[in-house]
């Protein structure tokens, strides 16, 4: 395989010689993204020599094939991979920063986009921020302009993880717009959501509803912080839906205002997630082992609350539990039942804060949820 650097060597086309074949112009597109494919990403800290950058410059046309938006899924091998994309709003407008490594106290900023709304785009009153205006921010979306130079950064970069603070900027049609710009890549890793509700004004994020934010996190295999009104039945199964994937895992934000606001879900699908910690979310017993059998090698850990009260808790265990090799431990005194097989225990136990039953999963393999 032909490093980096080779390509670079053939890359001044206009210096070839007339009478050498062409063998670039006959080729069909997919020929060329099957060799692209074997090519490797780009390397930390040296992206003008990856492969992307030098396939770009060889010839007319990897450079269309490579900057054509139908192809962005196809070529995201050659993207250097980083650990964190921010995407955070502040008084002067929108600033996105890539980072090296998403963890604290190993953070090397590679590129720091700024782009001061307020100023640029042609929606000015929209992109009045924190300045109480006439418009709420990016009421009306987010300006071509800021999605194009985002869409630059994705077609680079391959993030781990994308940190979204100062979310008054996601009113209901900016989070399509960013839905929409990430739905043309492959699925990232983890969405961080550090919402301020503090904030004056508040934005239009407080208005958003489930299905605003559904898009958006169809995007990622990981929700950290996403909060707990947006997890109904609704967002959860668009989230995990996607059969490609089998780790999904979320760590919801749970305000304490919202502790009795328990909503029931369904575990369909539920054979894809791996981690799920959420007590305002009900099931029953019974769905909840069957969700279990539909994951059978794999690592499973769930917390949720039981739809069900101890007498109906008591008869799903006899009834299907027992037969499917479960051995029940009942501790009198803390009022828990554990039920044991092979490398699983699951925990019943009373949670007074939301006077329910919470059910809690734990086994192996272990996945970390980074």
């Amino acid at each position: 395989m032909e490093s980096s650097s080779g390509l670079r060597a053939c890359s001044s086309v206009d210096d070839e010689s007339s009478d050498e074949v062409d063998y670039i112009t006959g080729q069909h597109d997919d020929t060329l993204f099957l060799i692209f494919s074997r090519l490797p990403g780009g390397k930390w800290g040296d992206e003008e020599d990856s492969a992307l950058n030098v396939l770009s410059l060889t010839c007319r046309r990897f450079h269309e094939l490579l900057s054509e938006q139908k192809n962005l899924r196809r070529l995201s091998n050659l993207r250097t991979e980083v650990g964190q994309m921010s995407i955070v709003q502040n008084a002067a407008g929108i600033r996105i920063l890539i980072r090296g490594d998403q963890l604290p106290g190993r953070v090397s900023v590679i590129h720091d986009y700024r782009t001061n709304v307020t100023k640029r785009s042609d929606n000015e009153k929209e992109w009045k921020i924190l300045s109480g205006g006439p418009k709420a921010p990016c009421e009306l979306g987010i300006p071509p302009n800021l999605i194009t130079e985002l869409r630059q950064i994705l077609m680079r970069f391959n993030p781990q993880c994308v940190t979204i603070g100062g979310t008054s900027f996601l009113s209901k049609q900016a989070t399509a717009d960013l839905a929409s710009c990430l739905s043309e890549f492959p699925k990232i890793g983890r969405l961080d959501l550090f919402t301020r509700t503090k904030l004056k004004p508040p934005g239009r994020f407080t208005e958003l509803k489930p299905t605003d934010l559904a898009r958006l996190v169809c995007n990622f295999e990981k929700l950290y912080k996403i909060e707990s009104r947006f997890l109904v039945n609704e967002l959860i199964q668009s989230w995990i839906s996607d059969r490609q994937y089998d780790n999904y895992s979320i760590i919801p934000l749970v305000n304490t205002k919202d502790i009795v606001q328990c909503s029931a879900i369904s575990m369909h699908n539920f054979e894809n997630v791996h981690k799920f910690h959420h007590e305002l979310s009900m099931v029953t017993l019974s769905d909840f082992l069957d969700a279990v059998e539909r994951r059978p090698s794999k690592g499973i850990e769930w917390v949720l609350s039981l739809s069900c009260d101890a007498k109906a808790i008591d008869k799903v265990i006899q009834d299907k539990a027992l037969k499917l090799g479960y051995t029940l431990t009942v501790d009198e005194t803390w009022n828990v039942k554990v039920l044991k097989r092979e490398n699983s225990e699951i925990q019943i136990d009373w949670n007074s804060e939301l006077q329910r039953y919470k059910i809690y999963i734990y086994r192996q393999p272990y996945s970390y949820f980074y």
